[in-house]
């Protein structure tokens, strides 16, 4: 086995999990996936696994998706309250 193939097997050997675990963490470059969830959900798959994998997958969407409905613009003004409590808690 190759360098380059040893890589690539680093989280499934079934083609079919690889080629999907790959292709998701390619969505990284314009921020359609993040590579830390595409291996922490992952490595909760066992090899070979489709139920696991569907339902893997399906908790990581719906826990992205209550961060989305609950996840609010911080304004400046938010900005600056979280500034002056830092520097009032290191000022300490």
């Amino acid at each position: 086995m190759t360098e380059r193939a040893q890589i690539v097997e680093f989280i499934f050997k079934d083609e079919a999990f690889k080629f999907e675990t790959l292709r998701a963490a390619g969505f990284a470059g314009d921020a359609g996936a993040d590579i830390g969830e595409v291996i922490a959900t992952t490595s909760r798959i066992s090899e070979g696994d489709e139920e696991g994998w569907t339902s893997e997958w399906r908790a990581t969407a719906e826990r992205i998706a209550k961060r989305g409905e609950t996840w609010r613009p911080s304004s400046a003004e938010d900005d600056m309250n979280a500034l002056i409590a830092a520097q009032k808690a290191l000022a300490r």
